[in-house]
């Protein structure tokens, strides 16, 4: 049973990076040219076990790279059980968290770090964080807690940040309920 359809909107509205910061636009691989020349040896994270393509595209436009959309269907993709979409392991887990970490970082060197993009960035942090303690991955945890701690006083969203480490984080390792404290 095939289901044809588009993974994801490819074609951005109003300003990219943000929309592909706040994952309402997403590029598959061979879903854009870039020039070759431009974007360096190595630009993919290796490190990664997911995100690597969001990460790879939003480095790049940061960077001011100019790019082309490939309008034709060129990826098809297979959606199964063992997908990586499906996947909530720790590695998966830890890889969301690094990217946006990355990101962050990039944004913040380029000088293009705005509240809004922040947000959105650190949601995702919180989401694995709340990830790491339902599914009881204490490395990773320990990690997003110690970035969470370093990156308070550096945030545009100090409140919000401390709301999570200091309500959220503990009523959920308690209960396992509050997911909406991680907002």
């Amino acid at each position: 049973h095939t289901i044809l359809r588009n993974w994801s909107e490819i074609v951005p509205k109003n300003n990219i990076i943000d929309e592909m910061v706040q994952t309402s636009v997403l590029w598959q691989t061979g879903g854009v040219v870039w020039n070759r020349k431009s974007i360096g040896i190595f630009p993919f994270n290796e490190d990664l076990f997911s995100s690597q393509e969001w990460t790879f595209h939003l480095s790049q436009l940061i960077k001011g790279m100019k790019y082309e959309l490939n309008a034709e269907t060129t990826i098809f993709i297979r959606e199964h059980e063992h997908r990586i979409g499906k996947d909530f392991s720790e590695k998966k887990c830890s890889s969301t968290f690094q990217s946006r970490v990355h990101i962050l970082d990039k944004l913040n060197q380029a000088k293009l770090l705005t509240p809004a993009r922040e947000r959105a960035l650190l949601g995702y942090i919180f989401t694995s964080l709340r990830n790491s303690i339902h599914y009881k991955y204490p490395f990773t945890r320990k990690k997003i807690v110690n970035f969470l701690t370093k990156k308070v006083f550096k945030s545009y969203h100090i409140l919000k940040i401390l709301r999570v480490l200091f309500i959220a984080y503990p009523i959920y390792s308690i209960t396992g309920k509050g997911n909406k404290l991680f907002k």
